[in-house]
């Protein structure tokens, strides 16, 4: 009963379990496996029902930002992150249609400049797999920012996301560590490149991050997204990542205009210069194809060879 005496009408989220569990009764007796489908999809349409359409396509937004660093998560090459997401945008799309999409026209020009000379690099290729990257290269540069500006979430809901990405991708480094042998640190990624470039993008976040966050949780958070990226650019041995992590951090104290800081950036930065210079010598014979994620020449092996004797430890 509502508080001003009138009685609620019940919702419908009873009927519409009872309705489900009589009409997956016979197509589960067929066989375990669509059973256990159909309970899944009843879950998930009950859950939706229950917490509506918006909110649901919040938390699996969320959900699908938190698991993007793990690509190995997934069947074939739709990871499961994509699964979240596409049926995050699905959910919405009642919303979206009402709501306008608002492009710069620069973004816009850009965006058909891009396309076009990935297209016209595949027809110079003449290569059927191209097309097939090319598509992913252009669906990830092009097509998701728009449906992430689209879907328009709030600074709150931005801030929740970007929080998530870089806990998925703390706990892809760590899920690592005591795997990473000899070599370089997979992560739950399918090539070390990949865990080195998105902890790379998690350093990117941590300034809008400490920006946004609360003074409560600003140091915890923050600290935790940069010494989970700092660890998963090394181990992960990416130089491209190690380069763009270190443009960062010199561009920080000339956005932030601090004497201190620059100071303790270069301080810092010629400790790393001498330490890479030294060991960046690759040795005779130990030259292995980097591609395969298997090369373990000295700029890359002893820049992790601490990392290692950490998971040691933790095997023991």
């Amino acid at each position: 009963m509502s508080s001003n005496g009138v009685r609620r009408a019940p919702g419908m989220v009873p009927y519409f379990t009872v309705l489900a569990l009589v009409l997956a009764l016979p197509l589960a007796m067929k066989s375990v496996v669509l059973a256990l489908a159909l309970v899944v999809l009843m879950i998930l349409l009950i859950w939706v029902a229950s917490l509506g359409l918006d909110k649901a396509s919040t938390v699996l937004m969320v959900l699908a930002f938190g698991l993007a660093p793990m690509d190995k998560l997934g069947v074939a090459v739709l990871g499961i992150s994509d699964v979240f997401f596409f049926i995050a945008i699905g959910l919405a799309f009642p919303r979206l249609l009402r709501s306008r999409l608002p492009l710069p026209p620069s973004f816009v020009l850009a965006a058909i400049a891009f396309v076009t000379i990935v297209l016209l690099s595949c027809v110079s290729a003449g290569n059927g797999s191209v097309y097939y990257y090319a598509a992913r290269v252009i669906f990830t540069l092009v097509i998701l920012p728009i449906m992430v500006v689209w879907w328009a979430p709030n600074r709150v809901i931005l801030v929740r996301m970007l929080v998530a990405f870089a806990a998925g991708t703390g706990f892809s480094v760590l899920y690592g560590l005591p795997k990473i042998g000899a070599y370089r640190n997979y992560g739950l990624t399918q090539h070390p490149n990949v865990l080195g470039y998105t902890a790379m993008l998690t350093m990117a976040l941590v300034p809008f991050l400490f920006l946004s966050l609360t003074p409560k949780w600003r140091w915890w958070i923050c600290g935790g997204a940069l010494g989970g990226a700092g660890v998963g650019i090394l181990t992960s041995g990416s130089r491209a990542a190690l380069v763009v992590a270190l443009f960062l951090i010199v561009l920080v104290p000339a956005v932030e205009r601090s004497v201190p800081l620059a100071l303790t950036v270069i301080t810092a930065g010629a400790v790393v210069v001498a330490y890479v210079g030294e060991r960046a010598q690759p040795a005779a014979g130990q030259g292995q194809d980097a591609r395969a994620g298997t090369g373990s020449p000295p700029f890359r092996t002893d820049s992790t060879r601490w990392w290692v004797n950490v998971a040691s430890r933790c095997r023991r």
